[in-house]
């Protein structure tokens, strides 16, 4: 029950000396109480007498500091703190813990504020402050510290390339971007790209690197009060040419070539049926690209060739690839109908895997003898049509088909496709007599020999 007692008789003389402070009625309390013995008969407290209290001279206390805060920006700070009493005070800040070379700045009142500007940003300062009251009584703070704040980086990313690398940043507050790069982390060199102006977001693109090559660099900035950002370092690794897709679609006389690769290039194609012997090369492409396609033309149908791509950069350095091998597919006939069979005629539709020219070599009795008659098709092409007229009735019609393949007025190839045999249908009562060919019949066909193409 003793602190309530206490808490009252601290109010009464608070309320009859207002400009006593709390350590003025602490020790007005404490010396004027009445001693009083224990059980033991010993005097061990002393009992409260406000009145004596009232009556006695306060000791004269320095003054008291409390709620000291510091709040710093990146180049201004603001200290409050609270006296007791009316005081005149001061702040001294220092950048050295032992105070020397001092800022200081000056505050009246029991409610103290200070403002002090022109700091350094992103620097740990020392304060203290020292008070001191009408009657000459000085109080002096602990000395404490803030940090200035500054300028610092928020997201950072490094996004390299095979010749360059992107560079992008944050910060807070805009800063001046400063970049430094090097191929070793104590030879790093200033960059054009460093810029000018302030930004909070900055965006940089550094170019001529060497492939496969590790880099370092080193980051910073300014911003507008002067603060400066703390250094970031770090290396990235550019990335080194790759193929990222190849392959060879084959057909008859030539091939597509295509390939992919990790930064523009300009290829060509080495190639040949001799493996170790590759001596054949295609024009190189004449753009700068990650994809090409390139044909690889006048190639034998049925055989087995071998490419090798190689990729030049800007600096005419030669990437090739592995050996790929791929065989062209060997010039046939596809397919053979015969259709609209009657007695005397036919209609037989051919189809190859290449654009043609063709003899069609019919034989109508089963005599070994027979010189087999041949009629030409002219025209060039994957597809086919000959009508057969004036056959006999119900005849077993034999027949193989040789496909001529130019390049242009150039010959190439020559195949036979199987024989294959039809039989014309039985004579009808409508259908004309023998001895008079239908009027759409056209001229007896000639012999030709079929190991001879025809001239275009």
């Amino acid at each position: 029950m003793a602190a309530p007692l206490v808490a009252g008789a601290a109010a009464l003389l608070f309320s009859a000396q207002p400009q006593w402070s709390a350590e003025q009625v602490e020790k007005a309390l404490k010396t004027t109480g009445a001693a009083v013995k224990n059980f033991t008969g010993n005097t061990a407290i002393k009992r409260l007498d406000v009145l004596k209290a009232l009556k006695a001279t306060p000791v004269d206390a320095p003054p008291a500091l409390s709620r000291i805060k510091a709040s710093p920006s990146s180049r201004f700070v603001e200290v409050v703190a609270e006296s007791n009493e009316p005081v005149a005070a001061s702040c001294t800040i220092s950048l050295k813990p032992d105070l020397s070379a001092p800022l200081t700045v000056g505050a009246l009142g029991s409610k103290l504020l200070f403002y002090a500007n022109n700091l350094t940003p992103n620097t740990r300062y020392h304060y203290r402050i020292t008070a001191r009251d009408a009657g000459g009584k000085v109080t002096n703070s602990p000395v404490a510290s803030f940090t200035t704040s500054g300028p610092v980086f928020g997201t950072f990313v490094a996004e390299p390339g095979t010749y360059s690398v992107k560079l992008s940043w944050t910060t807070t507050p805009a800063t001046q971007g400063v970049i430094k790069i090097g191929r070793s982390a104590t030879a790093l060199s200033d960059l054009p790209a460093s810029r000018t102006e302030l930004l909070q977001s900055h965006l940089h693109y550094l170019t001529d690197l060497q492939p496969d090559s590790t880099y370092f660099y080193e980051i910073g900035g300014t911003a507008e009060d002067g603060g400066t950002l703390p250094k970031r370092t770090g290396t990235f690794r550019t990335k080194r040419f790759a193929f990222l897709k190849t392959g060879v679609f084959s057909s008859v006389t030539d091939a597509n070539v295509f390939c992919t690769t990790t930064f523009p290039s300009q290829v060509q194609v080495r190639y040949g049926t001799d493996k170790a012997n590759l001596t054949q090369i295609t024009p190189r492409t004449d753009r700068w690209a990650t994809g090409h396609q390139i044909r690889v033309p006048d190639l034998v149908p049925g055989t087995t060739y071998h490419y090798v791509i190689e990729a030049f950069d800007m600096q005419e350095q030669k990437y090739p690839t592995g050996i790929i091998s791929d065989m062209t597919p060997a010039l046939r006939v596809l397919e053979t109908t015969i259709s609209n069979l009657t007695s005397s005629s036919a209609r037989m539709t051919f189809q190859a895997n290449h654009a043609v020219s063709a003899r069609i070599y019919t034989k109508v009795t089963d005599d070994p003898n027979e010189i087999p008659v041949a009629e030409e098709l002219w025209t060039s092409n994957h597809r086919h049509v000959h009508d057969y007229t004036w056959l006999p009735p119900a005849t077993k019609i034999s027949a193989y088909i040789a496909i001529y393949l130019y390049e242009g007025d150039k010959f190439v190839s020559k195949v036979l496709s199987p024989a294959f045999v039809f039989e014309t249908k039985p004579r009808g009562p409508m259908d004309p007599p023998p001895d008079e060919p239908p009027q759409w019949a056209p001229p007896l066909a000639f012999e030709i020999n079929p190991t001879k193409p025809p001239k275009r």
